[in-house]
């Protein structure tokens, strides 16, 4: 009798992660081989920006040919055609290896679940669960003995994650950050073959990389990434995440432009833009970066143009996002300054909190070099003063 590896998955793209948790159960439950399942679709989730189930397939295909003996690329959930569930899936592999015993690989979180999952008690039957992460602790022991209660045979591993998700991967690939280190090389050469997992932002990085400065373009880099990483940090959900990052990128888009390239920008726009904010030529860039990425890369979206607008000298009642991208800029990987370090931990944990440090820093810092305060700046200071009183 053989001991049969079960591992499911969306597998979009499949990871370094994945194959070691597959690597070490395969060697420590003495399995036979391990079928890599990728799921045709999942019953309790979307398959987010899928590239195909096929390719899906292909990718583990090209990590079992690359892995070698013992480990196999099963289309059982493909062929399906239709929503799959592990029970299913289980109760037809067992057709296909009546003498064998299945071992279903988990993840630690998908165990203190198991009960919600369809005819769960059957699947007791039908597999060996193979719990992997290092959640180890009451809560993992409880939810294994409620399975072994039921009848359930239960092994559990410490297996040391790679903290990477396919989810993660797919954001940086999206962001043309390489995603080498994260995959197997086959499914790298195969994610570059296909063209998959594109830059959505390689157009406007082409147009950055020729308006801007090396330093400038890299800093506009740096703050998208903290913006992106604020808007997690805050949990104001991956559309906004998405949003933080496209509006960190161009914040400084016209940064490099000569004054008078900046207002004639401003000036053939359509944004209203005050006297008091045409007072000042260090405010220029930002008005007019708000309208260039209006005319030239059509945004209409008015929070990714109000946080471009405003991410310099920031404004009274100013939204979550203009909040995040002027934090961003503040704070992001190349920024240097005497107060830098407690501006990055205080935005860790509280935004408001960040912006009354960040504004107070800033007005004290204009008054000490006998600098105008612009309007805007002003009220979004004392509003932050008045909020903290409360």
């Amino acid at each position: 009798m053989r001991k049969i590896g079960v591992f499911g998955g969306t597998f979009n793209p499949i990871h370094n992660g994945h194959i070691k948790i597959a690597e070490e159960i395969k060697t420590r439950a003495g399995l036979d081989k391990v079928l890599f399942v990728p799921a045709g679709r999942p019953p309790h989730k979307e398959v987010k920006d899928d590239v195909g189930a096929e390719r899906r397939m292909e990718m583990c295909r090209a990590v079992c040919e690359e892995l070698g003996e013992g480990f196999e690329a099963c289309d059982i959930e493909l062929r399906r055609g239709k929503t799959s569930y592990t029970v299913d899936t289980l109760s037809e592999l067992k057709e296909r290896y009546p003498k064998d015993e299945l071992y279903l690989i988990i993840g630690s979180d998908m165990l203190t679940t198991f009960t919600r999952w369809r005819e769960w008690e059957k699947i007791l039957k039908l597999a060996v669960i193979c719990a992997a992460g290092r959640r180890a602790g009451e809560s993992l022991e409880s939810a294994a003995d409620i399975l072994k209660s039921a009848g359930g045979k239960v092994l559990l591993f410490d297996v040391s994650p790679i903290e990477i998700s396919s989810t993660e991967i797919r954001k940086k690939a999206s962001r043309g950050i390489d995603i080498k280190s994260d995959v197997p090389q086959k499914v790298y050469e195969y994610k570059n073959a296909e063209k998959l997992y594109k830059d959505r932002y390689a157009g406007v990085r082409s147009v950055m990389k020729e308006l801007l400065t090396e330093k400038r373009y890299l800093h506009s880099e740096a703050v998208a990434l903290r913006a992106a990483e604020l808007a997690v940090i805050y949990g104001e959900g991956s559309e906004l995440e998405e949003k933080a990052y496209f509006a960190g990128l161009v914040h400084d888009i016209c940064k490099d432009m000569s004054a008078e390239r900046q207002l004639e920008i401003i000036k053939k726009g359509t944004l209203k833009i005050t006297g008091s904010e045409l007072s000042a030529k260090s405010l220029y860039h930002s008005k007019a970066g708000a309208e260039y990425i209006i005319s030239e890369f059509g945004v209409t979206d008015e929070d990714i143009i109000n946080a471009v607008r405003y991410h310099t000298e920031a404004r009274a009642k100013m939204s979550e996002l203009e909040k995040i991208v002027y934090l961003a800029d503040l704070t992001s990987e190349d920024r240097d300054y005497s107060d830098v370090e407690i501006m990055r931990e205080i935005s860790q944990r509280d935004k408001n909190e960040a912006m009354r440090y960040a504004l107070e820093f800033i007005v004290g810092d204009l008054k000490r070099r006998g600098l105008a305060i612009s309007d805007n700046t002003f009220d979004s200071y004392l509003e932050s003063m008045a909020a903290s009183k409360d």
